[in-house]
């Protein structure tokens, strides 16, 4: 067996590794090559608070809880929102995002969301990730006709609530 207290510069080491402790490797790790498009240079985990960016001229928040993980560019949002006072507008309901979408076309990504106590039905809802935003817009889609645009910030009132996960690409 041998022990290393430090490693400078690169090192092979064959056979099996086990570490009773952690690794720090500041210039990230490299998973199943040593191309660039295998280097994994970004793990992080945290909170954030998510505010409304669109479609309300006034809130007062109950609840503000987001939490996120970010896999070098890819990152999982989850986000709840409630109000204890909350002025809509005809604008699309638009929640705060913990980093800067990527420059990709207009993209739906992965999601999962749920609005309770709207004023009116709304047929489905999503969310939409748009290029180079730090934000989310909820969307509507007509059953009727299939068409969707933005769920406005008017039918979100006092007793409402609005929840997504999101999965998408950053750039930072």
């Amino acid at each position: 067996s041998t022990t290393l207290a430090d490693v400078n510069g690169p090192a092979d080491i064959s056979g099996d590794l086990t570490v009773d402790g952690s690794i720090t490797a500041s210039g990230g790790i490299y998973l199943g090559g040593t191309g660039s498009d295998h280097l994994l240079s970004d793990y992080e985990e945290g909170s954030y608070t998510p505010v409304v960016v669109g479609g309300a001229s006034a809130v007062t928040y109950v609840l503000q809880n987001g939490h996120y993980t970010k896999v070098g560019a890819l990152v999982q949002v989850s986000f709840s929102l409630s109000f204890s006072s909350f002025t809509g507008t005809s604008t699309s309901l638009r929640v705060s995002l913990p980093f800067v979408t990527s420059n990709h076309v207009d993209t739906y990504g992965q999601q999962h969301c749920l609005c309770d106590n709207l004023t009116t039905a709304s047929g489905a809802l999503g969310v939409q990730i748009q290029p180079n935003e730090s934000r989310c817009i909820f969307i509507t889609n007509s059953h009727s006709t299939g068409a969707h645009g933005g769920l406005a910030g008017s039918v979100v009132t006092v007793n409402s609530s609005v929840r997504a996960t999101v999965v998408y690409q950053t750039s930072a």
